[in-house]
């Protein structure tokens, strides 16, 4: 879209430059963040367990911004020592209980926040 916009040419350019800049600065946190986190546990009350491939576990909480669909989430949370994280997930709806275990808790949890 940035190289469509009715400006000189070396504007888009510089435009499309910074956009993929910032686009692979994304790209490198959200790879930094897989590998910090290797599985997560979610409870009831929204407390949230992860596991770092050294088998580290850490205590976190789900925060706003959060969202489950039927077969996708987006889940936003905060560990105990500040890090953030957001993941996301698929899930077959139909099959899994745990999935729809999640569905349940974020839509209790999800309208408190």
């Amino acid at each position: 879209m940035i190289l469509t916009l009715p400006i000189p040419p070396i504007w888009r350019a510089a435009g499309a430059m910074l956009w993929l800049l910032t686009s692979a600065q994304e790209v490198n946190v959200i790879a930094k963040g897989y590998k910090r986190c290797q599985h997560i546990r979610i409870e009831h009350n929204g407390d949230v367990q992860v596991w770092s491939p050294d088998g580290c576990c850490l205590q976190a909480t789900l925060c706003a911004g959060s969202i489950v669909l039927p077969r996708f989430a987006w889940l936003r949370f905060r560990a105990e020592n500040g890090q953030r994280f957001a993941e996301l997930v698929r899930g077959k709806c139909p099959e899994n209980k745990a999935w729809r275990r999640l569905q349940v808790i974020w839509r209790h949890l999800g309208a408190e926040r």
